[in-house]
């Protein structure tokens, strides 16, 4: 019997159908190594594939389950992954959507990344209020990395082409085995006894969990949190985290994104300094033009057309004041005037020959001598008697008292 043909969508529906009511593909635990791990922002999810040696299977792992592992997967690692198959039906394709995993063979690595972890994030070497800012334009950057790794190469290239000012001090170490831990310790103290670095990269590419797990250990996160200047940590590919990265005061994801972190794009700030330049020029010109007119407005004014405006208002003024000036300096003369008139009828009221006209008289003795007591004159005596118009002399005949 032939079946009825079938629309390429009607195909993908009924194998979607099929997966969906398979118990095993519904429940399926699947041991594999991650491959090309890669964090996809518009789907909040994480896509990699799961291989072995002869073949590999398309993941699919969202962020609400990945922020539930006590381990930070990566390339490379060997893990149990338990989930679902599902089929998406607009090309066909079907992946294993992960609901949880676990490291496999590896397993001790990651118990000790994470009570290491937890027990420097408790001390504090993660918070935030411990992190500095990095420099904005730094004139020497210290570089901790291989000197035969590809990262010290991108990290000279991008430091050159983005800023050549920046001179760029570089201490070899060793990125992996037993020694680099320590290697990487005494770059640290040699660094903080350089008093001109500026910014500190610490740095190298990829690898296994082995092969980073230098970069994990607590002597060289307390070499980090200790160091005098900035660190940027930029260890192994962009989905790698190690302690390093998490002590440091920023963190890139490669060593060619830790060199653009470090130094600001020349081309960039010419083209600022351009800008400014031409707001700048805009500016002037305007403010000559703004000052240009209001010149003009200034000198076709009335007042400059006709200068005696500015003393009009002031001569109305000056004459108000002349006129209040003579007001009040003929108030004071006339005051004064009336006060020296009436002194002078109480200096008349005082004038003895006033009183002399009324019939009175002065008497004085042969020497001038005023007298006023009878009883100092004898008779004989010379005196003379001064009228208001007139002077007499006496001779005393006789002198007598009045009761």
């Amino acid at each position: 019997m032939r079946i009825k043909t079938l629309s390429v969508s009607e195909v993908n529906g009924y194998i979607k159908k099929i997966f969906a009511g398979d118990l095993i593909l519904n429940n399926l635990s699947v041991r594999g190594e991650i491959s090309n791990l890669r964090l996809v922002t518009q789907r909040n999810a994480y896509f990699f594939s799961l291989k072995d040696s002869y073949s590999s299977i398309q993941c699919v792992m969202y962020l609400n389950a990945m922020e539930s592992l006590n381990f930070i997967p990566a390339d490379g690692m060997e893990i149990t992954a338990h989930g679902k198959v599902a089929l998406y039906e607009k090309n066909g394709s079907y992946s294993l959507n992960i609901d949880s995993m676990e490291p496999y063979g590896v397993g001790a690595y990651y118990i000790a990344f994470n009570t290491l972890k937890r027990k420097l994030e408790t001390e504090g070497l993660f918070d935030r209020a411990h992190k500095r800012s990095i420099p904005q334009y730094p004139e020497k950057i210290g570089v901790i990395t291989s000197i035969n790794g590809a990262a010290v190469h991108d990290i000279i290239k991008v430091l050159s082409g983005r800023y050549p000012y920046v001179e760029v001090d570089i201490l070899p170490i060793t990125v992996q085995g037993d020694k680099a831990a320590d290697e990487i310790c005494r770059a640290f103290n040699a660094m903080n006894n350089m008093d001109d670095i500026d910014l500190i990269i610490l740095a190298r590419g990829g690898g296994s969990v082995e092969d980073l797990w230098p970069f994990n250990e607590e002597k060289v996160a307390r070499a980090i949190y200790a160091s005098r200047c900035p660190v940027i940590s930029a260890v192994g590919h962009e989905t790698d985290f190690t302690i390093s990265d998490f002590v440091a005061d920023a963190r890139a994801a490669t060593p060619t994104e830790a060199a653009a972190m470090a130094v600001p794009d020349r081309n960039a700030l010419m083209e600022n300094i351009e800008q400014y330049k031409t707001y700048l020029v805009r500016y002037m010109e305007d403010t000559i033009i703004r000052g240009e007119r209001h010149l003009e407005f200034i000198v076709k004014s009335s007042p400059l057309s006709r200068p005696e405006m500015f003393f009009e208002k002031y001569d109305g003024k000056l004459n108000q004041l002349k006129q209040l000036l003579a007001y009040h300096m003929a108030q004071y003369i006339n005051r004064k005037q009336m006060e020296t008139q009436l002194l002078e009828k109480q200096l008349q009221t005082l004038n003895p020959l006033d009183v002399l006209k009324r019939g009175f008289a002065i008497i004085y003795s042969k020497d001038k001598g005023l007298i006023s007591d009878a009883g100092k004159v004898q008779v004989n005596d010379e005196i003379m008697v001064r009228l208001h118009n007139g002077l007499i002399n006496c001779r005393v005949e006789e002198v007598s008292g009045i009761e």
